[in-house]
């Protein structure tokens, strides 16, 4: 029965990208927006899960392109200047252990710069949880998150950096700074602040 139920389902779909791009063959995708819908993912008994399965067919002509995406992959560049997403629900389930998550994306914008020495995204979203089952019990039930991130990776140095960053759960609040330089084991310089309003840090967690 679970295969019957669409991986993805929604309403509106819409890509943005350069028209005198796509006569000369390139198709490049400057932004994308994704709205009123659903996402349904499932883990099967076998550790499978849906959407990757759902890709299968297509693995073979990836193979079969790989030594042209090598010789590509030095100066791979990418510049999604925003990907939107509203009013989506996302939903999870295991039939390994019967455990939940539901979610719902109330809106979430984001954006993705790729070049040969770089990786550089943000992201700000707002999310309302509608619970996260294991066995008989419920946690993060009806709870809002914010979120907001500025992350720049390093290609060649290997050097994480963090700019100001919130997650904010119902009146707790999160900030995160700092650097972490992969490359060199234990040197991380982050900066970590929390402040919960209301000193009720458990009820983010529980019902």
């Amino acid at each position: 029965i679970y295969d019957t139920i669409p991986i993805v389902q929604l309403e509106r779909l819409y890509l943005t990208f350069d028209v005198l791009d796509l006569l000369w063959g390139d198709i490049c995708v400057s932004r994308i927006l994704l709205a009123e819908g659903s996402v349904n993912l499932i883990t099967y008994p076998d550790t499978t899960l849906n959407i990757v399965s759902g890709f299968q067919p297509y693995q073979q002509n990836v193979a079969k392109e790989t030594d042209t995406t090598a010789e590509q992959s030095d100066d791979l560049r990418i510049d999604l200047e925003k990907v939107d997403i509203e009013d989506v629900k996302v939903s999870y389930k295991s039939l390994l252990d019967s455990s939940k998550l539901e979610t719902y994306i109330g809106s979430l914008n984001t954006s993705l710069v790729v070049s040969p020495d770089s990786i550089h995204s943000k992201l700000e979203a707002s999310i309302k949880t509608g619970g996260l089952k294991i066995g008989s019990s419920y946690l993060f039930k009806d709870k809002d998150i914010a979120l907001s991130f500025d992350l720049r990776v390093g290609r060649n140095t290997g050097m994480i950096v963090i700019r100001p960053s919130r997650v904010q759960f119902e009146n707790s609040t999160f900030t995160a700074q700092g650097t972490i330089e992969t490359n060199s084991p234990g040197h991380i310089d982050l900066q970590l602040t929390g402040v919960d309003r209301n000193f009720k840090l458990l009820d983010v967690f529980l019902t």
